[in-house]
């Protein structure tokens, strides 16, 4: 049970995974978190404040890059050779 009174949960996700496996993952924190889960709409415009999302679980992680169907997903980090 949630206590509606109390602030956000706020879940910063550092993800390195395939776009596959981030659809997975998000799959999994929907069915998991449910009706708790913050999922921004296109209508709420700027960030919301902490009261406004009281009772709620707000992820924080960088969005995919979009994909084109046709293009391979390569992923680096600083340990990459050039």
């Amino acid at each position: 049970h949630t206590n509606p009174q109390s602030f956000p949960v706020i879940i910063l996700l550092e993800n390195h995974c395939s776009p596959p496996f981030q659809e997975k993952m998000a799959s999994y924190l929907v069915m998991i978190l449910g009706r708790l889960l913050y999922v921004p709409s296109e209508f709420d415009g700027p960030l919301l404040s902490p009261e406004s999302l009281r009772g709620k679980v707000v992820i924080k992680a960088r969005r995919p890059p979009k994909l084109q169907d046709d293009v391979a997903f390569v992923a680096t980090d600083d340990f990459d050779s050039n």
